[in-house]
């Protein structure tokens, strides 16, 4: 009965962290695109690097950190990093007001368009990642991470 219990309770907090990190996943994936992008071109080039240091007579020692070096530039070098612009698009404003909001007027005296995940944390400016809440509860939020609540 106790172990039960302990596997009931291991569920409770498992479960909503892991669509927490599902849903946070979600608003990422260019970010993980490119980290597996530079990551296969890094272990390609690692094996190629390897290969031909071993035709041209050096020792497997020597190899692979000649090839570990060869990944590490080829994953930094060719693969760049996405261009992440703070900036919110006009369109993308438009929508997030007019789903929020309902018809009434946007006041940036009352209202601020904030990102349920914060920029600074890898959130994006996408109609998902954007919300109108109140400015005072965007000042006192900061840039903490969302609450399950709010994700849902």
């Amino acid at each position: 009965m106790e172990q039960n219990l302990f596997w009931i309770i291991c569920v409770l907090i498992a479960v909503p962290y892991v669509f927490y990190v599902i849903q946070i996943g979600r608003r990422k994936q260019h970010l993980v695109r490119f980290k597996l992008r530079r990551i296969g071109l890094a272990f390609l080039f690692y094996g190629g690097g390897i290969g031909v240091a071993q035709r041209s007579g050096y020792s497997m020692r020597d190899s692979a950190i000649f090839g570990a070096l060869l990944g590490i530039a080829a994953g930094f070098v060719l693969v760049r990093a996405p261009y992440r612009n703070r900036r919110i698009p006009a369109d993308v404003k438009r929508a997030v007001i007019a789903r929020d909001l309902k018809g009434v007027r946007f006041d940036s005296n009352v209202h601020h368009i904030d990102h349920i995940v914060p920029f600074s944390r890898g959130g994006d400016t996408s109609v998902r990642n954007l919300r109108v809440i109140a400015k005072t509860e965007n000042l006192r939020r900061g840039a903490r991470m969302p609450k399950l609540k709010d994700l849902i």
